[in-house]
């Protein structure tokens, strides 16, 4: 079974996300608040993958959980949020973007493509609204 990490500010939407990935067939390893607490999580349950919220409830975006490992990771990261434009995401970050607000098929649409690169390098599944593939830096 898959193991993901939601990274989610909003405790709402996070049990949201986690009802829905669980449903399908997903295991959710835990929701952090904060990129420290994600960072614990991942070094407690090794996920598989993340969703991850750009704008989270320390001073630390999402995009730092890479960072903050502090390892190599073959970790697929899929950002959601409604900041398109605040913060310029690259393949150093994460794999994929989805823009909020998503339906939860887009979602899940979203994250079965991540897997596949995670996997194989690459997708050839169709894009669902508002997901862009994130580029390597300079690219």
């Amino acid at each position: 079974m898959i193991k993901l990490l939601i990274v989610e500010d909003n405790l709402v939407v996070a049990e949201l996300i986690g009802d829905l990935l669980e449903a399908n067939g997903y295991e959710v390893s835990g929701i952090a608040r904060t990129v420290s607490e994600a960072v614990r999580l991942c070094r407690a349950h090794d996920p598989d993958h993340a969703i991850v919220d750009l704008h989270l409830a320390d001073a630390l975006p999402g995009t730092a959980l890479i960072s903050q490992l502090g390892a190599p990771t073959c970790m697929g990261i899929l950002f959601a949020s409604d900041n398109v434009f605040d913060t310029p995401l690259t393949r150093a970050h994460g794999t994929a973007f989805i823009r909020k607000p998503f339906r939860a098929e887009d979602l899940l649409d979203a994250l079965k493509i991540v897997i596949e690169i995670c996997e194989n390098g690459l997708s050839l599944l169709p894009l669902p609204p508002g997901f862009r593939l994130l580029g390597l830096p300079g690219a």
